[in-house]
């Protein structure tokens, strides 16, 4: 098969002509003295070349400069560290404390003998109520449910009508309340999922407003010996 003269699309290649003048004028270069090179000039590639590394130059001199400052820095820091440790200060407040702890004898208390009747009534072991009534007298639940009538009646201006029992069912209710939690007060009386120990000791439209007016003590006429105490409507 015959070669083909066809060029190549899109190449552009020299002929015969051209490629013998590219090689009179390889020849002409190579016929030049070196007295034609004598004051030659770097072209301005080098020249931003060696700009570059004089640059690189400095900012190593800068790194040197951070390294050293930082190796002092860090001595300094272990010097005052060891200097501390030595000589440990003892850190002072600038507002003075108001309560201030004394050291104090414990008074001491006359304390008479039990007698024999005393000592046999306390082998008997009573009921969980009894025990519960010897912190919670029926005395402090009859003042509970005094002082909730009056505080219902100086907010709301109507009268609540509670009594001593009611008082303790509700602080029952919310034992029980404490031991079986639900996520929220209402459904103890929801249907399908009502508690039955809390739904029929109390309903729930007496509960809600017996819990926002409860009150331990009398909120309009506070103690005299009371004064500055913030906490005393609860203790």
């Amino acid at each position: 098969m015959a070669a083909s003269n066809h060029r190549p699309r899109g190449v552009n290649c020299p002929d015969d002509d051209e490629i013998v003048r590219l090689l009179q004028d390889f020849d002409s270069d190579q016929s030049v003295s070196d007295e034609d090179y004598v004051d030659w000039d770097p072209p301005v590639i080098l020249t931003s070349v060696q700009g570059e590394l004089s640059e690189s130059g400095d900012d190593d001199d800068d790194d040197d400069d951070e390294a050293c400052n930082y190796r002092s820095s860090l001595q300094t820091f272990r010097s005052t560290v060891q200097d501390i440790d030595q000589h440990p200060t003892t850190p002072t407040s600038s507002r003075k404390r108001s309560d201030v702890w004394k050291a104090k004898p414990f008074p001491e208390i006359a304390v008479s003998p039990l007698s024999q009747q005393q000592l046999q009534n306390s082998s008997v072991v009573g009921t969980p109520l009894d025990y519960y009534e010897r912190y919670l007298t029926n005395q402090l639940f009859d003042s509970d449910a005094h002082y909730t009538n009056c505080y219902c009646l100086a907010k709301m201006g109507k009268e609540l009508c509670t009594s001593a029992v009611e008082i303790k069912t509700f602080c029952g209710m919310h034992l029980i309340m404490g031991c079986i939690p639900y996520p929220r007060i209402h459904m103890y009386w929801k249907n399908g999922i009502k508690l039955e120990v809390i739904a029929n000791a109390m309903c729930r439209d007496r509960f809600f407003p017996l819990r926002t007016c409860l009150h331990w003590v009398d909120t309009a006429l506070p103690p005299t010996d009371e004064k500055g105490n913030k906490l005393w409507k609860v203790l």
